[in-house]
């Protein structure tokens, strides 16, 4: 990857959070920037760019979702967008950290339903598009997909057929599976398929899939049917995010209620986990009671 400017400073590579098109630079003063690299696609970098400005424009907390977003030249050779340094993917921080996957992926959630709180879906998410920083911070760094849900009149957007997506069918929702355009069940949906792959991505039913036929109708399987016990708690939230129709506002709370669940399920985290954690949950029990008792008095 090819080093950045901005503002006459040059930033030089130091190391790449995503392939095959997201890196890390910094500056000579030690300033760290994001950049995203684009080959061909400028009207997604216009677009992406766009709504970076529009949330960095919005009021705290809503304002800081996504990072801060730097204009660049319009008549740079180099095609990309340049961000604030946010983190580090939620992944890698909770290899480090497993005893905070309900705590990370609630942070994640909120996340999405700030997002949707202010007209936006994001209709295209994976566990990557999340960056976490050591103050526990997460934000979104994918917006090239994202898009108002709401017509100028405020009437809802209708769902039609619009054709499968081409980007891979890991974390696409069912409806967009079938070919149907997506908004905030879906990205809510989707959002549980990027946490079943945090909390063990191996044993994932459609994780060998490549074909959106063949994932489709796994991921029906996986609603319809008793599914892993790692995955139970999962299944749940999942549920409550497909019921119901397209428009309806989504159930953000129970939702939210569901994910709390995950800390009780079987084998939600590895063995290693459970080695190095034994008495994780009982501890945590205790915590959040005395937490809660100390709230109501």
């Amino acid at each position: 990857m090819p080093n950045v400017k901005l503002g006459g400073v040059d930033y030089v590579l130091t190391r790449v959070l995503q392939q095959p098109d997201v890196a890390l630079y910094q500056s000579a003063e030690g300033k760290q920037v994001v950049a995203k690299h684009y080959s061909k696609l400028q009207n997604t970098i216009v677009t992406e760019e766009a709504y970076y400005q529009k949330i960095n424009r919005f009021s705290q907390p809503v304002g800081s979702l996504v990072p801060q977003h730097y204009q660049t030249s319009p008549l740079d050779p180099i095609k990309h967008i340049l961000l604030d340094y946010a983190g580090i993917p939620v992944g890698e921080y909770l290899r480090e950290k497993p005893q905070e996957i309900v705590e990370v992926v609630t942070k994640m959630l909120r996340c999405v339903r700030s997002i949707h709180s202010i007209g936006y879906v994001l209709r295209k998410l994976a566990p990557h598009t999340f960056l976490i920083n050591n103050e526990g911070i997460v934000k979104l760094i994918n917006l090239s997909s994202a898009f108002t849900y709401k017509q100028p009149d405020g009437a809802h957007r209708r769902q039609e057929q619009y054709g499968v997506p081409l980007s891979s069918p890991t974390y696409l929702s069912i409806s967009a599976l079938e070919g149907k355009n997506c908004f905030r069940k879906e990205d809510l949906e989707s959002l549980g398929y990027c946490i079943m792959e945090l909390i063990n991505s191996e044993r994932v039913p459609w994780s060998n899939m490549n074909t959106a036929d063949m994932v489709l109708i796994e991921k029906r399987k996986f609603l319809e049917n008793q599914c892993d016990s790692c995955f139970a708690g999962i299944q749940g939230y999942l549920r409550i995010c497909t019921a119901g129709p397209y428009d309806e506002d989504p159930p953000y709370d129970a939702i939210e209620e569901e994910l709390q669940k995950l800390l009780f399920c079987e084998s939600t985290f590895d063995p290693l986990f459970d080695q190095a954690y034994p008495n994780f949950v009982e501890v945590l029990t205790k915590e959040l009671l005395e937490t809660e008792q100390a709230r109501v008095s």
